[in-house]
This record gives C-alpha cells, structure tokens and sequence, in this order.
C-alpha cells in the first residue's frame, strides 16, 4: 500500500482492528462513502472456478479415501498412564 494509515482498513485485519478499538465503524463507512465509482471503467473477466460451480463437482466422480482402522488398546496399555518421565527428565 502507499499509504501505510491504510492498511488499517484492509479487508484482512479490518475486524481485528475493529475489535481492538484501532479504527470505528463510522470511519470504515466513511472511507467506503469515499471511494470513487469506477464500474464504468471495469470489464467484466469469465474464468472457470470448478470450486464454485456446483454441477461440475456433482458430476464430478467421487474420491476414495483410504483410512486405517485405528488399534485397539490392550489391557495392559489401557492401565498405563501417560505420565512417563520425557527424554529430558530422564537423563536429569
């Protein structure tokens, strides 16, 4: 940004800024209100966003995961508990 007051108005820490008492809603508004209408100077851009399109990923087929069963403790190990000494305390 070239001006660096700014960058408490962007949109990725705006709230946090918000929350910390840094910036008011008043002054977000306020700089929006400000802003200058350039939507006759924009062209519009299609590009693909297979992410979004809800019937590409409905058609898409499936994906197959593969889990591992997890493993049943034995009695023994269900008795033991987790408090065994670390590297570092063993070698205290």
């Amino acid at each position: 940004m070239r001006d660096p007051e700014m960058f408490k108005f962007d949109v990725r820490v705006r709230e946090r800024m918000l929350r910390g008492g840094r910036i008011t809603v008043d002054e977000v508004n306020g700089l929006l209100q400000s802003l200058p209408d350039v939507e006759s100077e924009c062209e519009d851009v299609l590009l693909a966003q297979p992410a979004l399109d809800l019937a590409a990923a409905a058609a898409a087929p499936a994906r197959q995961v593969a889990v591992s069963p997890v493993p049943a403790l034995s009695e023994a190990e269900e008795g033991q508990d987790d408090e065994s000494p670390t590297d570092d305390e063993a070698e205290a």
